[in-house]
C-alpha cells in the first residue's frame, strides 16, 4: 500500500510540475528559448476560428513546462549513447568536436585514402583547372587557386580511433592533385599544407568545434597566404593587416549541431570576434538567389576587380577581400550550372583583373566523380 501511494504521488508530480511550469514560465524563459531554438515561442493570440486549434497546439508545444531542459537532457543522453560509427552524416570526435560524415563528398573515404584513382584521373582534374586558367588569361586576368582543408585534415588527433585505424597506405587524391597543379605552373595556395606545418600556436582556433568551416582566424590565415601568392605576381597590391581577434564563448554552436541532431544542447564552442572599418560597401548586383553577388568598396586598399568562384568556405574570406579590393564579384560554384552563368560567360561579363578559384579539399572527390 505504501509503495502504491508513493507511485501515485510521483505520477501526480510528473503531471503537475510541467503544468506549473507552463503557468509560471519558470525554467523556460523567452530568452532561453530563443537562444536554444533560434525562434520566438508561440503565443496564444486572437486568430480566425479555423486557426484556433493550430494556435493552441503550437502554444502548448512551445510552453510545455521545462521543455528546453528536457530537450537538452535528451540530446545529451543521445549524444553519449549513439555509436560514433553509426552515422553517415556526422562523426562525434574527441573533446566534443564534431565532423562531417562520409555522405558529404566522401570526406571520410578521402581522409582514409580509400578513393581509388589513376594517373589519368589526375590528368583530367589538372586539365579542368588548366582550362579555367586559360579562360581567365584570355580576358587578361591572372588565375589563382586556394584550397581550404577539411576539418578532418586539420584535427586528425580528435577523430575517433575507428577512423584513424582505417587509414590505408595508398595515394591521397587531393594531395596528388594539388601537387600536380603546382607542377603544371598553376598558382595554388594549399592551406592543408600550411595548417599541417605552421600555426601550431593557434591550432585549436583555426576551426570551430561544432562547425564544418574555418573560423574567422583560420580564414584570415587563408587570405594572408593567398595574398602572398597574388603579390608574387602583383607586388604593388596592398594587403590588410591582421585585425585584432578576441575569443568569446558560443553556447549555441554551428552547423554540425543541426547536422548531428544535437539541437538544444549547450555547446562548448567559441567565436572569434573582430571589426573592420568598412562603412561604404554597396551591393551593386545580386542574382540567382544571391549565388552571384557584386560588391563595391570605394575605400578599398586596391582599385581593381577580383572575381572569386567559391563554395561555403569563401564566406570566411569575403570580409578580407572586400576590405582589399574595390570591386568583388562573389560567385558560388553552383551558379555555373545555370543557363548563361557558366565560367566562361562570367569571366567575359565581369572582366576581372584577378580570378580566384576557392574549393574545400573534399570537393576534389566530387570533381573526380563528375569526370568519371
Amino acid at each position: 500500500m505504501k509503495t502504491r501511494k508513493i507511485f501515485s504521488i510521483i505520477i501526480i508530480l510528473t503531471l503537475f510540475i510541467p503544468g506549473l511550469g507552463m503557468l509560471t514560465g519558470f525554467g523556460d524563459n523567452a530568452d532561453s528559448f530563443r537562444r536554444h531554438e533560434n525562434r520566438n515561442k508561440s503565443r496564444l493570440e486572437y486568430v480566425s476560428p479555423d486557426k484556433i486549434p493550430e494556435n493552441i497546439t503550437s502554444w502548448f508545444r512551445d510552453s510545455y513546462g521545462f521543455r528546453s531542459m528536457m530537450i537538452r537532457q535528451y540530446s545529451g543522453m543521445m549524444r553519449k549513447l549513439i555509436p560514433v560509427n553509426n552515422s553517415d552524416k556526422c562523426v562525434l570526435g574527441k573533446d566534443g568536436r564534431l565532423f562531417l560524415g562520409n555522405s558529404d563528398e566522401a570526406v571520410i573515404d578521402g581522409f582514409q585514402n580509400k578513393i581509388f584513382y589513376s594517373s589519368s584521373d589526375i590528368d583530367h582534374l589538372v586539365k579542368r583547372f588548366s582550362e579555367r586558367r586559360r579562360l581567365a588569361e584570355d580576358i587578361g586576368a591572372d588565375y589563382f587557386v586556394i584550397f581550404a582543408p577539411n576539418k578532418h585534415s586539420v584535427y586528425p588527433e580528435f577523430l575517433p580511433d575507428y577512423i584513424l585505424q582505417g587509414i590505408q597506405k595508398s595515394g591521397n587524391l587531393f594531395d596528388d592533385t594539388a601537387k600536380s597543379l603546382v607542377e603544371k605552373g598553376i598558382n595554388v595556395t594549399n592551406m592543408k599544407h600550411f595548417f599541417e606545418k605552421e600555426y601550431t600556436k593557434e591550432h585549436e582556433l583555426l576551426y570551430h568545434k561544432t562547425d564544418t568551416h574555418w573560423s574567422a582566424l583560420g580564414a584570415y590565415f587563408g587570405y594572408q597566404r593567398l595574398m602572398e601568392n597574388i603579390r608574387s605576381r602583383h607586388p604593388e597590391i596592398r594587403v590588410m593587416e591582421m585585425p585584432v581577434f578576441k575569443k568569446s564563448s558560443n553556447k549555441e554552436g554551428y552547423d554540425l549541431v543541426d547536422i548531428c541532431g544535437f539541437q538544444g544542447q549547450d555547446q562548448d564552442d567559441f567565436k572569434m570576434n573582430y571589426s573592420l572599418p568598412m562603412k561604404n560597401i554597396t551591393t551593386t548586383e545580386s542574382l540567382l538567389d544571391n549565388k552571384i553577388q557584386v560588391f563595391e568598396n570605394p575605400d578599398a586598399l586596391n582599385s581593381i576587380t577580383v572575381m572569386i568562384m567559391r563554395d561555403s568556405f569563401g564566406i570566411g574570406l569575403r570580409p578580407y577581400l572586400l576590405f582589399t579590393f574595390k570591386r568583388l564579384v562573389f560567385i558560388h560554384h553552383v551558379a555555373e550550372s545555370k543557363p548563361g552563368a557558366d565560367y566562361k560567360s562570367l569571366t567575359m561579363k565581369y572582366k576581372p583583373d584577378i580570378v580566384i578559384d576557392e574549393y574545400v579539399e573534399r570537393m576534389v572527390n566530387t570533381m573526380l566523380y563528375e569526370e568519371q
